[in-house]
């Protein structure tokens, strides 16, 4: 069992910042500042491993190159959710002739102790092979989602893919169009363009040929690609409301609207649900329920004036 301490780290917002304004700005210090910036997250993320991973180990222990396996230049590790961009991811690397690797985290998401279970069907539904890293969190969440989360996952990935000689080209379910701009820090910030540039750029200092894949510009582009499928569709994690309260928000909308209008692991109610909804009417893949689809776009309407 690895032990990461996840949302709970000695730097702060006010260094985050910092850090990813010198990156974005293109400062030739940069790397340096991150790699002296980064090595108390590093070692924060990695307290308790039995062997910590990659990230750490490589950025400031350069012996650790002697002993690297021929990598495979032909291999794709997703970082493999089960949700839908990150299926969508899957099947684009397949189609784009690579061969795919599947990487599944399962403990950081409490809220959705399901996922592993859909990340696993699908895999199997899509013929792709599956690995399943088991980690356990501990400290206190500091934002609602890190802001280095998807870089910590990503990390991972390519440790896991070094050491078994699957290459270094990670593919996430991101977007090309998220930009720090529209980001909120504690909540997506870690999804942004500007903080993958500003990892890969550090990680290139050791593995020069790292690459990461971000296949789409944006959620719809990665809905063409599953929509068609029913059967996958009903596979997929579509919704963010933790499971604990998920049949219950369904059972309401199933009460109120009818049971055909929601697809399975789907509450109905939050902002994800109701996008996918409104998608798959406007798409003509499912039957429009006009007080529904009425329910949605006003649920979306709440979430677009959040921003």
């Amino acid at each position: 069992m690895q032990t990461i301490l996840y949302n709970s780290t000695n730097i702060s917002v006010s260094e985050m910042l910092r850090l990813y304004s010198l990156f974005s700005d293109g400062n030739p210090s940069a790397c340096e500042t991150f790699r002296l910036c980064m090595k108390p997250l590093v070692d924060e993320l990695c307290l308790g491993c039995e062997k910590k991973v990659r990230y750490g180990d490589v950025a400031f222990q350069q012996d650790l190159f002697d002993e690297r396996k021929i990598q495979d230049s032909n291999c794709a590790v997703v970082c493999f959710s089960g949700g839908k961009d990150s299926v969508a991811t899957a099947m684009r690397c397949r189609e784009m002739g690579y061969d795919v690797k599947l990487y599944h985290i399962h403990g950081i998401n409490h809220s959705y102790p399901d996922e592993v279970d859909r990340a696993r069907d699908i895999a199997g539904y899509l013929n792709l092979p599956l690995h399943i890293e088991n980690v356990k969190l501990q400290g206190k969440a500091q934002w609602q989602e890190n802001p280095v989360k998807n870089q910590m996952i990503c990390t991972m990935a390519l440790d896991w893919a070094d050491l078994n000689g699957y290459g270094h080209r990670i593919a996430f379910g991101d977007f090309r169009n998220d930009h720090r701009e529209r980001a909120i820090f504690g909540t997506n910030w870690t999804d942004t363009v500007e903080m993958w540039d500003a990892y890969s750029k550090y990680i290139r200092n050791d593995y020069p040929d790292f690459e990461v894949l971000i296949l789409f510009d944006n959620y719809f582009q990665t809905m063409d690609v599953v929509a068609n499928d029913r059967r996958l569709l009903e596979m997929i994690q579509g919704c963010i409301t933790p499971m604990r309260y998920r049949d219950y928000w369904r059972s309401q909308n199933v009460a109120k609207y009818g049971a055909d209008v929601l697809l399975p692991h789907r509450c109905g109610s939050c902002w994800k649900c109701c996008r996918e909804y409104v998608y798959l009417v406007d798409t003509g893949v499912l039957q429009k329920n006009d007080g529904f689809y009425i329910k949605c776009l006003s649920v979306l309407r709440r979430k677009e004036n959040e921003i």
